[in-house]
């Protein structure tokens, strides 16, 4: 199945193709997915591993990163969570807007600009960019490295409570002393590290934590 905008483009007289581009479809370990009635996980080799996907290339050959998503492995029900994996000084060949999807936009790696609703915004690690799904979007890389983008999306004004507000807290102690620290586990190939970690590790974790135990 095609998405939004390779639909688009076909409409345009653009005819699409499978490409096996190694940039944008490397070789990586399948991520580990564990799932109960709870939670689940994925668990990934890096964020390549995440970032795996297959893509569509038009002809003639113009690469479009695919958009893999956590969907189908976390099977979220509030938000969904997918990556965009730009190229060096690669952009999006078309503007795009959403129906009813507020997205949150946070750079992970390189360095771009973001064109929304005509003003340009510079992002860069740590930026954190939100679009309403009204707002006409495009982007671009402008560096030589990869422009990793995390996406989140949900519907626009569901969002009726506050994490502070919809937290419960439990009482008792939060049992850590039955499970072994994830540390020890690599004491196998760099004990002195381990050591050194369990020595200088702190008394407390984090600002609302009692006193660590062994």
């Amino acid at each position: 199945m095609l998405g939004f905008g390779e639909v688009q483009l076909q409409r345009l007289g653009v005819r699409l193709r499978p490409t096996s581009n190694r940039a944008l479809a490397r070789t990586v370990t399948e991520p580990a997915t564990t799932e109960v009635s709870t939670f689940s996980v994925v668990h990934a080799d890096g964020l390549d591993g995440l970032c795996q996907t297959s893509a569509f290339g038009l002809i003639p050959p113009f690469p479009i990163p695919g958009k893999p998503t956590l969907r189908d492995r976390l099977h979220p029900t509030g938000v969904d969570v997918s990556f965009v994996k730009v190229l060096p000084w690669e952009e999006t060949a078309y503007e795009m807007r959403h129906r009813r999807n507020e997205v949150v936009y946070i750079v992970a790696a390189g360095r771009g600009q973001f064109l929304v609703d005509r003003e340009s915004v510079e992002v860069k690690p740590g930026t954190v960019l939100r679009v309403s799904p009204e707002a006409v979007r495009a982007w671009r890389n402008v560096s030589s490295e990869e422009l990793l983008l995390i996406v989140i999306q949900g519907r626009a004004g569901r969002l009726r409570q506050r994490s502070r507000s919809d937290a419960v807290g439990q009482p008792g102690l939060i049992p850590w002393w039955r499970y072994p620290r994830t540390r020890a586990e690599a004491s196998s190939t760099d004990s002195k590290r381990v050591q050194v970690d369990l020595e200088n590790r702190p008394s407390r974790f984090g600002r609302f934590s009692r006193l660590g135990r062994g």
